[in-house]
């Protein structure tokens, strides 16, 4: 060893290069690694040595990825021997530090740890930048450190490396951020676990910050291009590391989700919280486009997780719950979970409904002719019967459904047995007309329309005997598809409902689009008839839509005073709780027959 060539500072250009490396290899601050810790004990084990580190140098301190016999997790840069390693090729041996000028003054002799021998080799990578070394130190000087000993020392430091360029390669790294990415949270999140198992140290707290939802950002892609979305999500990738610039690191674990751990307790993840928020106060611009982003924040107590695996549902769990809340953050219960496992245990099921026969049902609740109070139609509505949960409300199981392929089936069956009922009742000269709900999901399958049709074929059923219900809310994120298919529908003879209306943001001359003729005022504003301003709204809906040729049914209608509201204001049609609930067959045949004798 000569060292007066270890005197030689880097260059400030190659130090910057080496700290960008660094810096980009994500692997500060990071937990500890099981397979550079075992690289650490062999080395301790082989050379009897009491302290073995896998040290990375940064600019201003050492940091220790893996350490034996020490429990400082970093020191000052300007006391690391490992910091005079890096310059070097080949081992850096020092026999004995007190009797070397570069460290006779050195505080890690003169201090607690009392280094007497050193003995280090760099950690290179690939392209030939060193990010620090593997070392080991003893108290007592070591003049016996031979050239085997200096090879074996550097075989270890090639399998530390090695796993160093795993950590660093694309498996861990999200290209166009150069954040950590998803595999490597999880892995990250097992070892902490497996520390805390130990007694060691772990992060208390868990934050997801998901920036918009996927949804969105489709939508977003479309209007400004998939490579301005790209700078999109660059931008918010930089955002939120400048928003939690001390927080490190910051993982992109989902299109636009991003975790980071927290250590110390819960008011410093809310201050985590409260930047993330504030970093999106002001829009982001791509390509002189103001995107405005709102995101939605989960937080998790790692206490309260028992396994590893969940962290990550978890953290999603609260996001959205958070986001169907309309609230910035959520913190996780395990409540969130049982609503998971529910929905997942309803799909998991709904297969066997549908082939069980007996589980699902229809229900029909009656329209009458607010002219003549005769009933002229009846709505067909599904209920569902669990063997195990009890009933569940199609406000559950069908939102769920849509997510899946299930609602094609779904929408089959309805269709099917409603029609069946039909001709059982049409036969039996009650000349109603049937109607039946639809998703645009429906709408958007290029057979809808040929299994409509020979659905109403094999039941002999006239398509002017059928509506078809599509809320409003639905029909804002409609397609050429949907368009294409409800007009199909319309020439075939069906009637084309707009349910739920007065809740989107349709207006009247829109509607056309949609091959329309039947409006169904939503229950939200009947029931709210008696408010004069809504009076006037109503009165207004019901008049203008007349003039532009549709048909009018009022939802909701409970009270005798909504009902001769409705009446006095020609409205066509009427259904609601003051006429009838949903029934079964059986009680919607009793109902009409009476209903039939006793007109309203």
């Amino acid at each position: 060893m000569n060292p007066s060539n270890q005197s030689e500072l880097p260059s400030p250009l190659a130090e910057r290069h080496r700290l960008y490396v660094l810096q980009a290899s994500c692997l500060l601050d990071t937990p500890a690694d099981a397979a550079l810790d075992r690289v650490a004990q062999l080395a301790a084990r082989l050379f009897k040595a009491p302290i073995a580190l896998i040290s990375l140098i940064d600019e201003k301190r050492q940091w220790f990825k893996a350490r034996v016999g020490v429990e400082v997790t970093q020191t000052d840069r300007q006391d690391a021997f490992c910091a005079h390693t890096i310059l070097r090729d080949d081992v850096l041996v020092v026999p004995d530090a007190m009797q070397d000028p570069r460290f006779s003054q050195n505080w890690l002799m003169l201090g607690e740890l009392k280094i007497r021998f050193y003995a280090g080799m760099p950690l290179r990578t690939r392209s030939g930048v060193s990010l620090g070394s593997l070392c080991i130190v003893d108290t007592e000087p070591r003049y016996d450190f031979d050239e085997s000993q200096q090879l074996l020392l550097g075989q270890l430091a090639e399998m530390a490396m090695d796993r160093i360029e795993a950590l660093r390669s694309i498996a861990f790294v999200d290209p166009p951020t150069q954040l950590l990415n998803r595999a490597r949270f999880s892995e990250d999140i097992r070892t902490f676990f497996d520390t805390r198992r130990h007694g060691h140290r772990s992060p208390s707290h868990a934050v997801l910050i998901n920036v918009a939802p996927l949804g969105y950002l489709d939508q977003t892609s479309i209007a400004i291009g998939i490579v301005a979305t790209d700078r999109l999500m660059a931008a918010i990738s930089i955002r939120i590391e400048r928003a939690l610039f001390d927080i490190k690191p910051v993982y992109r674990v989902d299109y636009a989700r991003f975790a980071v751990f927290v250590h110390e307790g819960e008011s410093a993840a809310m201050r985590v919280i409260e930047a993330a928020l504030r970093a999106f106060d002001a829009p982001l611009v791509v390509n002189l486009i103001p995107v405005d982003l709102s995101p939605t924040i989960g937080l998790v107590d790692l206490a309260a997780i028992e396994d590893h695996t969940d962290v990550l549902r978890a953290l999603m769990s609260s996001s959205e719950v958070a986001r169907r809340a309309r609230v910035p953050f959520r913190k996780f219960s395990k409540r969130m979970f049982a609503a998971q496992e529910r929905a997942f245990f309803i799909l998991h099921t709904l297969p066997e409904a549908l082939r069980d026969g007996h589980q699902l049902s229809l229900v029909y609740q009656p329209r009458i002719d607010l002219h003549t109070g005769c009933c002229v139609g009846a709505e067909a509505l599904l209920r569902w019967s669990h063997p195990l949960l009890g009933d569940i409300s199609p406000a559950e199981f069908i939102p769920l459904a849509e997510k899946t392929s299930l609602m094609s089936a779904l929408t089959d069956w309805v269709m099917d047995n409603a029609l069946k009922q039909l001709a059982t009742w049409r036969k039996a000269g009650m000349l109603l007309r049937m109607s039946i709900n639809v998703s645009v999901l429906n709408l958007e399958q290029r057979g809808f329309v040929i299994r409509y049709a020979s659905l109403l074929q094999s039941h002999g059923i006239d398509p002017a005997h059928v509506e078809l219900e599509v809320t409003e809310g639905a029909l804002s994120h409609n397609t050429n598809s949907v368009t294409d298919s409800l007009r199909r529908v319309a020439d075939m003879g069906s009637t084309i409902a707009i349910d739920d209306f007065g809740t989107g943001y349709s207006n009247l001359a829109k509607l056309q689009l949609y091959s329309a003729s039947v409006l169904k005022i939503d229950q939200s504003l009947v029931r709210r008839v008696l408010v004069q301003q809504m009076r006037t709204l109503l009165e207004g809906i019901i008049a203008v839509a007349h003039k532009l040729g549709y048909r009018v049914v009022a939802e909701g209608v409970e009270t005798q005073e909504i009902y001769e509201a409705m009446a006095g204001w020609q409205c066509d049609e009427a259904q609601g709780y003051l006429i009838a609930r949903p029934m079964s067959t059986a009680m919607f045949e009793a109902w009409h027959s009476k209903a039939s004798r006793d007109v309203i």
